[in-house]
């Protein structure tokens, strides 16, 4: 019984860490600096915790939940979609 509550307990870290990888940009940091790498991590897991907040009342996933965020407010992600809105 003691195996399987640490199995259950380690399968939520590991779908804690896949979510930051593949939804917060915790697998993208190219930082080299150790605090920066520190602020990079704290900030992915961060981010994690306030869209779990809003998981509970939505019923829907962390990635889908960043999605719909990202798609109702105006980022510029990509440097050519940038100047192509300070030209215009």
């Amino acid at each position: 019984m003691d195996i399987f509550k640490g199995k259950k307990q380690r399968w939520k870290i590991e779908t804690v860490f896949r979510d930051c990888s593949q939804n917060l940009g915790l697998r993208s940091c190219q930082c080299t600096k150790d605090k920066t790498i520190d602020n990079h991590v704290f900030m992915s897991f961060f981010t994690y915790n306030f869209l779990a907040e809003i998981k509970k009342n939505h019923y829907s996933t962390i990635g889908m939940i960043k999605r719909t965020i990202m798609s109702s407010i105006s980022i510029t992600t990509n440097i050519f979609d940038f100047f192509k809105k300070k030209v215009a």
